[in-house]
């Protein structure tokens, strides 16, 4: 119980709650409580707790710690289940702590999921054991929702610091990470908050890459800004301003973008010269975080960085079950042991169609596709390849869906975000997309299995 991060404390409950639960009668109950050979007190359990920590974590911090944990690391590394690389911190060079971590479940997610070339979630976070080290999270999404690709774990968050992380992580990462572009050259396009030294060390590793901002940080920062009275917005104005800035975020073409910023412009830079310093600053960014530049990446619908925010937060109250770890070495098992089983559980759940997991992702279901006359929908003479005809029947519009890749012409499509066009096709044909779960196929399911377990499984 304490290996999976149990104190003294919650698995004395546990042990006695299920004491409590497996009595027979009262009579039985008390007696087993009264038994000390059975029921061990306080005490006694904080003295085993205190054994476990000093022979399994050592100490919180220092040199001997960095060594117990190095070997670890090679012992993780030489059992098959996954890789590891350490950097010791050492303040007299100035060499910073990093530990990057990637699981045989992650390497699987690489080499088997096609998002995982496509798009790439990187976010940190930090508060998860007493020396406030930082967790690097790289995950993509799919119909079973965020999957990790690898993390790594650093002392500090300066960018010299992330790109030793990112190239120490590329050396451990699979041949074919990222479904077959490599480690080298990265996924095709990386989702990020605004950290300047996060995305400045990811331009450095992974220069191909696309880099572009998460909508939802983009809006709130603007927004504190607007709001924080000490640049002179008046209240009246700050609703309107938001507005605008929303129109030139949403806006899906760049002239209609270009009309709402030279509206905003107008109406309010003479009136607010702060407003113009900072706006003109996030303009000159605006392929970061403008959707119109967007249009044809495969995005598969997702703008912000919601999943790996989730993400975060199932890692401290589920993995680390809404503890701080003793030290890195227990963080270390969390990851390799209590997060593997996590998603190894997920995708089973996936793969064995549980309908608690399906409820998980209702927008793949794609409501809609009712709506689309099945009659004329038509195959081409290219494979995977289908013609249907808008609803609005007065446009005369006919969209291309492309079964293999989950993707269709029409705007919502276009980015590979499932839409009701691919999912008229998907129900007339009765083929499976990677864009919706009721087209689960048994190679779909073999797939899960295969990712959550390392073995081939036959139904």
């Amino acid at each position: 119980m304490f290996h999976d991060g149990h104190s003294p404390v919650s698995a004395l409950y546990t042990y006695e709650d299920n004491l409590h639960i497996s009595a027979l009668s009262d009579e039985e109950l008390v007696e087993i409580l009264a038994d000390r050979a059975t029921n061990p007190g306080y005490v006694y359990v904080a003295h085993l707790f205190n054994y476990y920590r000093d022979s399994q974590l050592g100490k919180r911090n220092g040199t001997t710690m960095f060594q117990r944990l190095t070997k670890e690391v090679i012992s993780y590394n030489a059992s098959g289940r996954g890789l590891g690389i350490i950097q010791e911190y050492d303040s007299r060079t100035g060499k910073a702590y990093i530990l990057c971590i990637v699981t045989g479940l992650m390497k699987r997610v690489h080499e088997q999921i096609r998002q995982a070339g496509e798009l790439c979630y990187i976010d940190a976070s930090a508060s998860f054991e007493s020396l406030n080290t930082s967790i690097t999270l790289l995950y993509t999404s799919c119909l079973a929702g965020a999957l990790p690709l690898g993390l790594f774990i650093t002392s500090d968050e300066l960018e010299v610091t992330i790109e030793r992380a990112i190239n120490l992580l590329k050396k451990i990462l699979p041949e074919n990470a990222f479904f077959g572009r490599g480690p080298d050259v990265g996924p095709q396009t990386i989702l990020t908050d605004d950290s300047a030294a996060e995305r400045n060390a990811l331009e450095l590793c992974w220069p191909k890459s696309i880099r572009l901002l998460c909508t939802f940080h983009v809006l709130q920062a603007f927004w504190r800004w607007l709001y924080d009275s000490k640049h002179g917005v008046k209240k009246e104005h700050r609703t309107l301003i938001m507005d605008e800035m929303k129109k030139v975020l949403y806006a899906k073409t760049e002239t209609d973008m270009n009309v709402h910023y030279q509206k905003l412009k107008d109406n309010y830079y003479q009136k607010y010269p702060l407003l113009k310093k900072h706006y003109e600053l996030l303009w000159n960014r605006r392929q970061y975080w403008a959707h119109s530049f967007r249009y044809g990446l495969l995005l598969r619908g997702n703008n912000t960085n919601n999943y790996i925010e989730r993400s975060f937060g199932l890692l401290k109250d589920i993995i680390f079950a809404r503890t701080k770890a003793f030290n890195s070495i227990q963080v270390f098992h969390f990851i390799i042991n209590n997060m593997e089983r996590f998603y190894e559980r997920r995708l089973f759940g996936f793969a064995h169609g549980h309908s608690g997991h399906m409820k998980v992702a209702k927008r793949f279901l794609c409501p809609g596709w009712e709506s689309v006359d099945e009659n004329s929908i038509q195959k081409t003479i290219v494979e995977n390849e289908y013609l249907v005809p808008s609803t609005n029947k007065e446009s005369g519009l006919v969209y291309i869906v492309n079964s293999s890749i989950g993707t269709c012409s029409c705007f919502i499509g276009m980015s590979g975000a499932p839409c009701k066009h691919q999912g008229a096709v998907a129900a007339k044909y009765h083929i499976g997309m990677i864009n919706f779960l009721p087209s689960l196929s048994p190679d779909d399911r073999m797939i899960f299995s295969f990712i959550a377990s390392g073995k081939n499984f036959f139904f």
